[in-house]
């Protein structure tokens, strides 16, 4: 891949199963990638957060979008960042997807409308 110069792929809801090294974690992508809210073979970002997303994963990712903000009892339009980030997940992970290094992003329009709807369901 890196001989011919072809991009790889990221799909940011694998970015949250924590480590620093997580090659999936938006600040760890490079240039040459397409980067992804989630594709025609995942679950849509809403989906994956309400659904499949473990405790620790939607822990890891209030974390990573907390250190900038610099506090523990933050609160946004009246809301705890834990129930902000819920209602606007999708958005939050566009936000780090359009803010990587990675020169192509992909946003899914179920991500951009936030719904569960899927294009694909693998398999079918």
């Amino acid at each position: 891949r890196d001989r011919f110069k072809l991009h790889g792929i990221r799909i940011g809801q694998k970015g949250f199963k924590f480590d620093a090294d997580n090659m999936y974690a938006p600040h760890n992508y490079i240039p040459r990638l397409v980067a992804y809210t989630s594709s025609h073979d995942n679950p849509t970002v809403i989906q994956w957060w309400t659904k499949e997303a473990s405790s620790q994963e939607k822990r890891h990712f209030i974390d990573y979008i907390r250190r900038p903000i610099e506090g523990q009892n933050e609160t946004i339009d009246g809301l705890t960042l834990e129930k902000h980030v819920d209602k606007y997940i999708c958005w939050y992970l566009i936000q780090l997807i359009m803010q990587s290094a990675s020169n192509v992003a992909i946003i899914q329009i179920q991500d951009i409308l936030n719904v569960e709807t899927r294009m694909n369901v693998p398999g079918s």
